[in-house]
């Protein structure tokens, strides 16, 4: 089964939003402002988890792994923690 990708960005200091693909296809871009990254993983996960088990999660573009859409509905906040520890734990190594 093929998984869509969820990436997370942030467009203004405060503010996060996200767009939703699949590989190969065109992302399509949430058109509202979230004033967490946590909202933005809660929003899409009430979206994806009608129809996915598992989402690819981006943060600006960067892989950051495969995880459970139930996470980004029940635990958006210990989620984007993770994926920021991963962010920053990326930019570390470069």
């Amino acid at each position: 089964m093929k998984h869509p990708i969820v990436n997370v960005q942030k467009t203004h200091p405060g503010l996060y939003t996200y767009s939703i693909g699949m590989i190969d296809q065109p992302m399509f871009m949430c058109e509202d402002d979230f004033e967490s990254g946590e909202d933005c993983l809660r929003d899409a996960g009430n979206l994806l988890g009608k129809y996915f088990d598992g989402v690819r999660i981006c943060y600006a573009g960067a892989a950051l792994g495969l995880f459970a859409v139930t996470r980004l509905r029940n635990e958006p906040g210990d989620l984007f923690d993770e994926l920021m520890d991963a962010v920053l734990a990326g930019r570390r190594t470069r």
